[in-house]
């Protein structure tokens, strides 16, 4: 949605034009303000026009307006820094995700999806858990989400294996990207 509030230095009677779309002005205009609205969802050229003393509306400017497309928000895990991580059976059960989200018109809801596998072969039993990060940093267009695992907690035996990924939604109305 695009709102001008348009101010011209000699009072007149204003209006604003869409390309694709017909007239866009409302009644608020006192002469030198012209307020007016649309929404836009492609590029398109918009023209300012004033009603001359003969009625008929003359072209005092053309503008460009660019639409760029909301992407979906982008997701880097920081740390673990590759996409295995094996911890001995002795070992603590324990280590540390951190994880950069961000968007260009801000981050919405992030979560971690995650499944644990217990057993071997055909015993294979899969439990699919959705869990939230412990801390956020902010930053400019997101932010830095972190989580400290404790596999004992998540009732994960030596041998068992979890599988996990972050889906991070966007505040874009009525329907939210997902990266």
């Amino acid at each position: 949605q695009v709102r001008w509030s348009l101010t011209f230095n000699q009072p007149g009677n204003y209006s604003l034009e869409l390309s694709d779309q017909p007239l866009v002005s409302d009644d608020r205009r006192d002469g030198s303000v012209l307020q007016a609205e649309a929404i836009v969802n492609s590029n398109t050229l918009y023209r300012i026009l004033r009603q001359g003393p003969d009625g008929q509306h003359h072209l005092i400017a053309v503008h460009a307006l660019r639409v760029i497309t909301d992407r979906a928000p982008t997701v880097r895990f920081v740390t673990p820094e590759g996409t295995e991580l094996d911890i001995p059976s002795d070992g603590s059960g324990r280590f540390d995700t951190q994880v950069q989200v961000s968007d260009d018109y801000g981050v919405g809801t992030v979560e971690i999806k995650a499944s644990v596998a217990s057993g071997s072969g055909e015993g294979v039993k899969f439990r699919d858990q959705v869990l939230v990060f412990d801390e956020y940093q902010a930053e400019t267009t997101g932010g830095i989400y972190s989580r400290s695992w404790n596999l004992e907690a998540l009732g994960m035996a030596p041998g068992d294996e979890l599988y996990f990924f972050v889906t991070a939604l966007d505040n874009r109305a009525p329907e939210a990207n997902l990266g």
